[in-house]
Order: structure tokens, then sequence, then C-alpha cells
């Protein structure tokens, strides 16, 4: 008799083993879908050939007309309008050593590069002519190491994201004149591992921090606030753009996915395609309707999201 309760308790822990171990699944599977995102649309955009190359798209940006600006690694700048037609397109000034890495549109009209590897600012005119190129390497105020992500503050100025001689954010004159930076290299509050991408919303300044798989947030003076980290965590995130509804969509290189966080940084969830995936994405942009661009750099595409489902 003992026996048999014996083995009658081992059958009951084991069914109640079992049945919290579907329970368990069940629920994160369940999860999974629900942060699952989803557009009504997935299209691709391709890059135009560079002689016998097929260039990869690097950075993006929409500007004011919902045009789609673009750097690819041979060098140029792509700009497609809002029916994604390839309408303009130009050379940097030079490019035999590295290609440019970040991009924005001032309210002028006027296109900003961060011309990476030659540690300078490279300002164009709407068609495509040089405006202005200033910067030098160095590590003092004004002057520039790695220069990645840049974004237009509401007051004309612009931030840019260093690496290489140092982790930082610098603030400048569209003439290059010097304001301030802050920032350096660690992996305490407000210190970056190769910051990536800027954004500025609300008078904040918004910094993708790489290698540190956060994004930070300090006021617009540079004096930190806070850093938004989440569960599950990011992986090397590149870059960054808002909605209009004040959401973050953040592309993760490492993890080969655009995320989706609240405005108070809560997250909401991923897109990650099973079949057709992203390889290694550089940049992201969102234009006035919420359509979102992602510079699909391993495949060598733009893949373009339509209204989320």
């Amino acid at each position: 008799m003992g026996k048999i309760k014996l083995h009658l308790n081992t059958i009951l822990k084991c069914i109640v083993l079992f049945s919290a171990i579907i329970a368990y699944f069940g629920c994160t599977q369940d999860e999974s879908r629900r942060s699952e995102l989803t557009f009504s649309s997935i299209k691709t955009i391709h890059i135009p050939p560079a002689g016998n190359k097929i260039p990869a798209p690097r950075s993006l940006t929409v500007g004011k007309n919902d045009n789609l600006i673009v750097l690819d690694d041979a060098g140029r700048i792509l700009v497609f309008d809002k029916q994604n037609k390839l309408i303009r397109q130009w050379w940097m000034p030079d490019y035999a050593i590295g290609r440019p890495e970040g991009v924005c549109e001032l309210r002028d009209g006027r296109v900003v590069v961060t011309d990476t590897h030659y540690s300078r600012v490279v300002i164009f005119t709407p068609d495509g002519k040089v405006d202005k190129i200033f910067g030098k390497k160095g590590k003092s105020g004004g002057e520039i190491g790695n220069p990645v992500g840049v974004t237009e503050a509401s007051d004309g100025t612009i931030y840019i994201c260093e690496y290489g001689l140092q982790d930082r954010v610098q603030q400048l004159t569209t003439d290059g004149e010097f304001i301030r930076t802050f920032g350096c290299s660690g992996v305490g509050p407000g210190e970056f591992q190769r910051p990536s991408g800027v954004v500025v919303r609300n008078n904040k300044i918004y910094v993708v921090d790489a290698v540190n798989n956060r994004i930070q947030e300090f006021s617009k003076q540079g004096k930190f606030i806070k850093s938004i980290t989440v569960e599950p965590e990011l992986y090397l995130p590149y870059d960054m753009k808002f909605d209009k509804d004040g959401n973050f969509f953040i592309i993760e290189y490492g993890n080969n996915c655009v995320t989706k966080l609240a405005p108070d940084g809560a997250f909401i969830g991923r897109f990650k395609p099973k079949e057709d995936g992203l390889k290694t994405p550089w940049g992201i942009a969102v234009d006035s309707k919420g359509v979102i661009y992602v510079a699909d750099t391993g495949n060598r595409r733009i893949v373009r999201l339509g209204e989320e489902k």
C-alpha cells in the first residue's frame, strides 16, 4: 500500500511539473506573439548599382517632404521621393579612405553628412552641391574624431556623435562653431561606448549608446537625465527615430530587428521576420505617416514597413 502511495505522489508531482512547463512555455509564446510588431505591407527599395557593385545602405533620414535621403557604402547620397522613386544622387567629395555614416536634412533643405573617416562634416545644398565643409581630427572642442549620428536641434544647431578618439556628443553651429561637448568613454551614467545615433525631442537629447546596449537621455545642455534599458535587452542598437506619437523606433544591429518603445521607454515589441529577415541593419527613418524605412545593410537593400497593424 505504501508503495502505491509513493507511486501516486510521484505521478502527481510529474503532472504538476509538466503542467507548469506547459503553462510557462504557453505564456512565453503568447507574450512573444503579443510583442511581435506587424505591418500592413513590407516592400523592398533597391539601391542602384555603382559600376559593377550593388552598394549597401548605411544611414537614412526622411526630409520635410517625406523624401528619403540615403547614404550608401559606395560614397553616394541618394534621394527618393515619397513614392520611393530615385530623383537625385551625388557623390561625396572624397571617399577613398572610408564612407560616411550619418545624415540629416536641415529645416532649410540642406543636407548634413558626417564624413566619418575624414573627421569632418559636409553640408550640401538640396541639389547636391557642396555648401560647407568643416572639422579636423582631434579631441578639442570643435575638432572631431569619427563622427556618425547627426541631428538638428530646434535652434538650428546640430548635434553629432563621435567614436574613435573619444566617445562623446558635440553641439556645433552649421558654420562649424563649437558650442559644447558632453559624455566620455565608459559604461557609467552619461558615458558612451560608440554613440552612434542622436535625436532631439521636446528639448531633450536622446543618444543611442551602441556597445552599452542602451539609450541615454540628456538635457539640451548635455546634462545626464537617465538611461533607458529594456527587457528583453537591446543588442547593439545603432540608430533611433521617433514617430509622431513619440514612440521610439530603434534599429538593432546585433539582434537584426526593429524595436519599438513607448514614449516613457517601456518595451512594446519587435519586428524580426523569420523569413527574408534583416541582416546587420544600420539605420532607420520614420516619415510623417508612420512609414518606417530600414537600412538593411547586410542584404544591400532598404526595407519599407507600411502602417503598423
